[in-house]
């Protein structure tokens, strides 16, 4: 599998020093392929915070939507 990185549409917005910016990493993992999401240029460590607590549960949704071709239920995005 060719190593693939790239940038989801509407990823970033303005912020002192520039948009953030996310990036995603697909490379070969023995049987499987690991993913590396990294998330730059955030304002400070609350948002950091904030913003992994997010990708979590988005890439859990992710993993299920393939493994069940369901995507978890919506209140779920909800605190």
């Amino acid at each position: 599998m060719p190593r693939r990185e790239g940038t989801p549409a509407g990823a970033g917005r303005a912020v002192r020093g520039g948009a953030s910016r996310v990036t995603f990493d697909l490379k070969p993992y023995g049987e499987a392929v690991q993913l590396t999401v990294t998330h730059v240029n955030l304002r400070d460590e609350q948002e950091h915070r904030q913003i992994s607590g997010g990708w979590s549960f988005v890439l859990a949704n992710l993993k299920t939507y393939i493994e069940t071709g369901r995507a978890l239920p919506v209140p779920a995005w909800r605190p």
